[in-house]
């Protein structure tokens, strides 16, 4: 999956004059000879692929200054975008961090219901698995931390204790729902969290979210602690649609388009009910990771 971000022009930037554009590799999907059908691994791997993917998208449109580094005048600034693991990890958050294939947190890191807290917070301080403000980084720390970083954000925002998909869907709602009104991710932290700053958090999660994190793990089990379906599903994220019904159309004409959707479905801003959708500027953009 590619997910590409367009700038408008050279110089000072409005930080909302951009444009998303998701595309699929279909090269790296598998099918089945008999049927022309994509084989069931490769369905939850392209619909995981893309809850990731259309949460970066939905962060670019709505918290749009956090995800590029500008200030509220449209002014670049590195320290004003948000560090790569919260990037990378509320993607992993929604999709799920222990999906097969995508596995950042068992095969990754190599935290079990087996592993003990003393074990996770050994693992989570080690080299490049911390969690870092500095632009970049690990995949590990991204990925694997990153996501167990926003799950514990979300629970603790979300009331704390018992580890369940709704719970820490609901505290991370409300820490974007302040940086979209115009907080800094820093003060969400602070009001929903017992965390002074960012470095406060990133200092102390590795021994502070040990046993979140093994009750998390153990929740989860073999599913893939994703948020958008269930922490403890492993397949068949998205349900079976009317195949008669096209929530997605192709436009040959053009590269890029706004949203359609069928009559069925909530229309976004920008989208409509029928047609392909209309026609919108062109643009690059680099593969995410």
């Amino acid at each position: 999956m590619l997910a590409s971000v367009t700038m408008g022009a050279s110089g000072p930037i409005n930080a909302l004059d951009v444009t998303y554009k998701l595309s699929v590799n279909m090269a790296s999907l598998q099918f089945d000879n008999a049927t022309g059908n994509l084989t069931a691994a490769s369905r939850d791997e392209l619909e995981v692929t893309i809850i990731h993917e259309m949460t970066h998208a939905m962060m670019d449109e709505a918290l749009t200054n956090g995800m590029m580094g500008y200030t509220g005048n449209g002014q670049f600034q590195p320290g004003a975008r948000f560090p790569m693991w919260f990037i990378e990890g509320m993607a992993q958050a929604s999709a799920g961090g222990c999906f097969n294939g995508n596995d950042w947190v068992n095969g990754g890191l190599g935290i079990t219901p087996s592993t003990s807290t003393a074990a996770i917070t050994n693992i989570l301080s080690t080299g490049n698995n911390r969690l870092s403000t500095a632009d970049g980084g690990s995949g590990m720390a991204q990925y694997g931390t990153g996501y167990l970083a926003c799950m514990y954000l979300g629970n603790l925002a979300g009331g704390g204790g018992a580890v369940n998909a709704s719970k820490v869907a609901s505290g991370l709602d409300k820490i974007m729902s302040e940086i979209k009104g115009g907080t800094s991710m820093e003060d969400a932290l602070k009001k929903y969290t017992k965390y002074q700053s960012l470095s406060d958090f990133e200092n102390n999660f590795a021994n502070d979210a040990a046993s979140f994190v093994h009750n998390l793990v153990t929740a989860v089990g073999n599913g893939s602690g994703g948020l958008v379906c269930g922490l403890a599903t492993s397949s068949g994220f998205l349900p079976d649609r009317n195949l008669s019904v096209s929530l997605f159309e192709l436009n040959t004409s053009s590269s890029v388009v706004s949203n359609a959707y069928p009559s069925d479905h909530p229309v976004l801003a920008g989208g409509t009910r029928a047609g392909a959708g209309s026609a919108g500027p062109g643009g690059g953009g680099e593969p995410d990771p």
